[in-house]
């Protein structure tokens, strides 16, 4: 899945991008920074995040695209 697409998923669901940095625990400017694919989702948010939107983690790692799952530039809710 592409970042317009999540971006739509979690529109579809009615949820804002500051909801979904709080359900999963990381900071807005986190999340944002994920999303603009400046760092890489953790494996662990993939999972959080397919649980919340309702989807299967792989159509969210893109069908064969691997994801990074390290730790990223940022990390926890108040990674700033």
């Amino acid at each position: 899945m592409n970042i317009d697409d999540l971006n739509a998923e979690i529109a579809r669901k009615g949820l804002t991008k500051p909801q979904l940095a709080e359900r999963l625990g990381v900071s807005k400017k986190c999340l944002y920074s994920r999303l603009k694919g400046e760092t890489s989702f953790k494996q662990e948010e993939i999972q959080k995040i397919a649980s919340i939107l309702g989807l299967d983690e792989e159509k969210i790692m893109n069908k064969g695209e691997e994801v990074d799952a390290s730790e990223g530039s940022c990390s926890g809710r108040y990674a700033e």
